[in-house]
């Protein structure tokens, strides 16, 4: 009888494994868990895939993450607030925005001001800025200035308190803060959003989201031109 329990137990956990296995790619992406793909699974998978992302990421240490852990993160990813922090062991959070769940080091807000002279090549987190000599396209991830309108050196920043943006073709400003929001910037991202600006301090650019009035068609005359993408995170094993 013990070994026909003890073989029965071992084939229960090899197909709760085999089913974690089948969904988990689907579901974590980048580091980041897809909340919509999480919900489509039965609870008792949903459980079992957030105990293997989150052992994994403490390198499997016992009695680090519990069942009230899972459950905590459970509640919070179907709470119909947008942005949500979930405080877990050894100064690690959990980050629910919008659709995604990503776990993280807890981060000093302090930390995270930054302002950089502008090169050629800028990698700031996965933001990409780079300065071109020319491209056809005209969407909101290139920018075409003219240097007589700035103060030049140029900078990219992040975020600070009261920043606005005098928004091209709107004839007048608006919050940072509010074009975060409209845009579905996840709330953790965006106090080291890149943002361009001039020596005066002027916002030029929210890269990929919104121009300023500085910003010049391509019919008009401009010496320099910036292009934004976004760097691809590489999954680790």
């Amino acid at each position: 009888k013990y070994l026909s329990y003890s073989k029965t137990l071992l084939e229960y956990q090899n197909y709760v494994n085999d089913e974690i296995n089948k969904y988990y790619d689907k579901i974590i992406k980048n580091n980041k868990i897809n909340i919509k793909e999480l919900n489509k699974l039965h609870p008792f998978l949903q459980k079992n895939i957030l105990f293997k992302i989150m052992n994994n990421y403490y390198n499997n240490k016992p009695n680090i993450i519990t069942n009230k852990h899972i459950n905590s993160i459970l509640k919070q990813i179907n709470n119909n607030t947008p942005n949500i922090t979930i405080n877990l062991p050894k100064n690690i959070v959990a980050i629910k925005s919008y659709n995604t769940l990503s776990i993280e080091e807890k981060n000093n807000k302090d930390n995270n001001n930054y302002k950089i002279l502008l090169k050629d090549n800028n990698i700031i987190n996965n933001h990409i800025i780079e300065r071109i000599k020319e491209i056809n396209t005209d969407g909101n991830d290139i920018c075409r200035l003219n240097s007589k309108d700035l103060n030049l050196p140029l900078y990219i920043r992040n975020k600070n308190n009261g920043d606005y943006i005098e928004v091209k073709g709107l004839n007048g400003k608006k919050k940072i803060s509010d074009i975060f929001i409209e845009k579905k910037i996840p709330q953790h991202e965006r106090s080291k959003y890149p943002i361009v600006v001039d020596n005066n301090n002027n916002i030029l650019w929210i890269p990929n989201l919104k121009k300023s009035k500085f910003n010049k068609q391509k019919s008009e005359f401009y010496d320099i031109i910036l292009r934004y993408c976004q760097k691809e995170e590489e999954n680790e094993q």
